[in-house]
């Protein structure tokens, strides 16, 4: 009699939890179903660097365009290109004085892990952390503010470089087409990301 009652308890036990399980289940349906992060959702991005990262005094801060597109509930895969101009003075140049100007051309692969849907957040929201890696092409060229008169000065030059970075996101839906984004982070570009997002 009491193995009977044991194994009823434990029977009751694994259905509570089934039953429980499901219900989690049924609830993550529904979320998917939000206007967050879905599976087969497209989004394009675009947005402006706040608190770049190129090493001169910024003339254009950095026009971002990003695309995402979810294969998974939690997970994304996309890309980010992105223009910036910045410039730096310098009095190198014998008595005259000029400065360089840069122009900055980002190509980077992008992935995110949406984390938001384990915690209980507004359908709207949608929390994230994204990775990013890719090229940062770096165009110079010396402009003379007040002329030297010597023919070594510098003219033009480019350079390449990698982008690594790590940022945390957030994704707000304002309409189910129309949202605004913010990402804070680290990279090659810039420290912040805000712009729109749009889905397509």
């Amino acid at each position: 009699m009491k193995k009977l009652l044991i194994s009823l308890g434990v029977i009751l036990s694994v259905q509570s939890g089934y039953c429980q399980v499901t219900e989690a289940l049924d609830k993550t349906e529904t979320r998917q179903k939000s206007k967050g992060h879905v599976k087969g959702n497209f989004y394009v991005m675009p947005g402006i660097g706040v608190g770049t990262n190129y090493g001169a005094k910024m003339v254009l801060p950095p026009l971002l365009i990003n695309a995402e597109y979810g294969f998974h509930n939690m997970l994304s895969v996309g890309a980010m290109v992105g223009y910036g101009t910045a410039k730096e003075s310098s009095t190198n140049w014998g008595v005259g004085s000029g400065h360089w100007r840069y122009n900055y051309f980002s190509l980077a692969s992008r992935a995110s892990f949406h984390w938001g849907r384990y915690i209980r957040i507004p359908e709207e929201l949608d929390l994230y952390g994204r990775v990013a890696l890719g090229w940062r092409i770096r165009s110079s060229k010396w402009v003379e503010d007040v002329p030297t008169g010597r023919a070594d000065e510098p003219g033009k030059s480019a350079d390449f470089g990698l982008i690594a970075g790590v940022h945390a996101g957030a994704k707000y839906m304002l309409t189910p087409a129309l949202g605004a984004y913010l990402e804070i982070g680290h990279d090659n570009v810039s420290s912040v990301q805000l712009g729109v997002a749009l889905k397509l």
